[in-house]
């Protein structure tokens, strides 16, 4: 005992002597890569000494149910295993303090604390046991120092209203129609999902989510989302990685995203990604219905308490078939709804058979069949009735006047129906009617003053209309691949009817007045960085767009790489270079891509006969928020043997100046002074980063995907 004492001892006085040296001169301290596996061990470590020194308190308090001798063993063993693990746990936890996404602001607190609970553990270690007071003391103040640092590191981890958070009444957000989409249905992802590992205190990625500014500032990967474009948004993308991925959003252990939430994220950044557009502007599609699911409560909670009782299960099942459903309203609730599907298989005598149920029949859905007036008294026979949707069917005004037999019909939609000024006045009478969609109707165009002024209880929705001018959405690409074959084309597209795309592919911006609209596929002969931008009449135009295009060129027979790529990026080695797939630069792990950094990248290419090369182009990403910026030099050398290689082209990318958009981008190179079998390539990274990126000369990545010869 008395050598594990002396041992943990020394070892305790070491590892904290060692602590306050990385605590005065954490600025100047770098670890190895190895030690930071030790690092990323605190959170498995830091629960031993938190139940050892606990252990430890214990002892004191029931000390008298030991015997004098076994209890100074026991509590001596105690405090040598607590004040040992305390160490580790602090050095680990410094370690791991280091990695990218801690900032010193943010975790003093916690690592002082922690450091301070290892030099009292020393301290208790060192006291005789059998002066009780003063280790009763110890131990007291061990304690709360102990508290206060597990506390602080929960706020890192879980955010600063963690542990107060069951006992806080949550601020509720008041829905007006003046309300942004964004407050009231995207924050409240974000706030519960996302902010617990992005925050003032606990900044992972350095991406601050606790504020609207700091938000839409991004991190160090830049925006977390691109308007229009799901699909390449940093956020989505980590969103939907599996959840076993590093990478995956939320970390695993943490409550993922719902198939609703990223159903909502992914519809909201693909109409702009607006913060501040109300959401009742938004188009009444599935996005808005998608937040009106979490605006409102379901319908389980808000069911009424019919009074009748419930149909029996056999007749439900028996009026299910392939072209109607029918079932429960809300869950133990004896109310019903039907809904008919493909109109070329209604019949009258399908819906005359929902008599059965007539009197547990509350929603009926009629949406695109050839329901008539003669069906209205069948309809009107389902006196319970509260919903009643009839959009597209051959049913007229007259038809929808004898609706006022059900004194229950609170909604009705209408939409696509031939209804008149005096039809719609006749919806007065309605007695219980407050809502009516009629949308695509002559009254869209605005609702007549007779009807505004005389059905104030019924709200009438008609569709959205603006007087502002809307911005238009970028152009599609309708490429699946953007290496392009002699036989393929540049294919784009709009979605509005009426709408024309402007495009440009010699890196100038297109105009809204003088650029060239895009009339039918654009053929390439090299590699082309595509810009265009949407334009109509009375919009405003879309952003632009920029989407790389490579030209399939000659295949080289035997691909070799000279230099080895990182580690952690070799794709599929020197195949990757000429496999014909392109990587993206929102995921550089993705294995079309090879990924140089602390050398050269060299690969040599060879040809069995020798090809007309007249060009070469180096395709690469360029991702600033994640250092992946163009090349310093690339050097290009040809011959027909390894002994003849001379130096045939080279070239200096342009050092950007400022952050742009993610993107897959190339670099070609002519090729003259003859025709070669034999190329060797070296790309020599960028020695330290811009200024505007990091002020720390870091070396910048290089990612290369493919290696095209034309």
């Amino acid at each position: 005992m008395k050598l594990f004492h002396r041992i943990a001892a020394n070892s305790v006085l070491a590892i904290n002597a060692f602590l306050l040296f990385l605590v005065f001169f954490r600025e100047r301290v770098v670890f190895p890569a190895w030690m930071h596996v030790l690092g990323r061990m605190h959170p498995l470590l830091l629960h031993l000494p938190i139940g050892i020194l606990i252990l430890a308190g214990l002892l004191l308090l029931f000390r008298r149910a030991f015997k004098p001798k076994s209890f100074g063993r026991i509590l001596l063993f105690t405090w040598s295993a607590g004040a040992l693990t305390a160490a580790l746990t602090s050095l680990f936890g410094f370690i791991l303090s280091t990695e990218p996404g801690y900032k010193a602001e943010q975790i003093n607190g916690h690592l002082l604390s922690g450091v301070a609970v290892s030099l009292l553990a020393w301290v208790a270690l060192m006291i005789p046991v059998t002066n009780m007071r003063i280790q009763q003391l110890t131990f007291a103040i061990t304690l709360s120092v102990l508290l206060v640092a597990g506390h602080l590191g929960s706020v890192i981890t879980h955010g600063a209203d963690f542990l107060w958070a069951p006992l806080m009444t949550p601020t509720a957000v008041t829905i007006t129609d003046s309300t942004s989409l964004y407050e009231a249905a995207i924050h409240p992802i974000l706030r519960q999902k996302c902010e617990g590992c992005h925050n003032p205190q606990k900044a992972k990625g350095e991406l601050i989510m606790t504020s609207l500014e700091q938000l839409l500032a991004g991190g160090k990967h830049g925006p977390i989302w691109k308007a229009g474009m799901p699909d390449s948004s940093h956020l989505m993308v980590r969103v939907l990685l599996p959840e076993e991925h590093d990478e995956h959003m939320p970390p695993q252990g943490k409550t993922p995203l719902t198939k609703a939430e990223v159903e909502l994220m992914r519809r909201w950044i693909s109409s702009g990604a607006d913060v501040y557009k109300p959401w009742s502007r938004y188009p009444k599609d599935t996005l808005f219905q998608l937040v009106a699911a979490r605006l409102t409560k379901p319908a389980e909670a808000i069911a009424p308490a019919w009074n009748f009782e419930p149909a029996s299960q056999a007749t439900i099942d028996e009026l299910n078939t392939p072209f109607r459903t029918v079932a429960p309203i809300a869950a133990n609730a004896p109310a019903l709804k039907a809904s008919f599907y493909v109109a070329e298989a209604f019949h009258a005598e399908d819906l005359t058979a929902l008599e059965q149920i007539k009197t547990q029949l509350v929603e009926l859905n009629l949406a695109g069949m050839p329901v008539t007036d003669d069906q209205m008294a069948v309809i009107t026979s389902f006196q319970n009735l509260e919903k009643l949707i009839l959009n597209n069917s051959k049913v007229s005004g007259a038809g929808l006047a004898t609706l006022r037999q059900l004194p229950h019909l609170k909604s009705l939609a209408i939409n696509g129906l031939p209804v008149s000024e005096s039809d719609a006045l006749k919806f007065n009478s309605f007695p219980a009617l407050n809502e009516v969609f009629a949308w695509n109707t002559p009254l869209a165009g605005g609702l007549p003053a007779a009807v505004a002024t005389t059905s104030g209880k019924i709200r009438w929705e008609l569709g959205y209309h603006s007087d502002e001018m809307l911005q238009l959405t970028p152009p599609l690409v309708a490429n699946t691949n953007y290496l392009l074959g002699d036989s393929d084309a540049i294919r784009l597209r709009h979605n509005l009817p009426g709408t024309r795309i402007r495009f440009t592919l010699d890196g100038t911006l297109p105009d809204s007045t003088s650029t060239p609209f895009y009339e039918k596929p654009v053929s390439i002969t090299a590699y082309t960085l595509l810009k265009a931008r949407a334009v109509r009449d009375g919009w405003y135009s879309s952003r632009i767009i920029e989407v790389p295009f490579f030209k399939k060129g000659y295949v080289p027979d035997a691909a070799t790489l000279i230099s080895k790529p990182d580690k952690s990026y070799q794709g599929e080695g020197a195949a990757t270079l000429v496999n014909g797939k392109k990587g993206s630069a929102d995921n550089y792990r993705d294995v079309a891509w090879l990924a140089f950094r602390e050398q050269p990248f060299i690969a040599a290419f060879e040809f069995k006969e020798v090809k007309p090369v007249k060009s070469l182009t180096i395709s690469y990403a360029r991702n600033m928020g994640s250092w992946l910026v163009p090349p310093e030099l690339i050097e290009v050398w040809g011959g027909n043997n390894d002994a003849d290689l001379r130096l045939i082209a080279s070239a200096r990318p342009a050092v950007p100046s400022k952050f742009e958009s993610n993107r897959v981008e190339g670099v070609t190179l002519p090729i003259t002074g003859g025709a070669y079998r034999r190329f060797k390539i070296k790309v020599t990274p960028t020695s330290h980063l811009p200024e505007f990126i990091s002020k720390k000369r870091e070396k910048a990545w290089f990612f290369v995907d493919e290696i095209i010869f034309n």
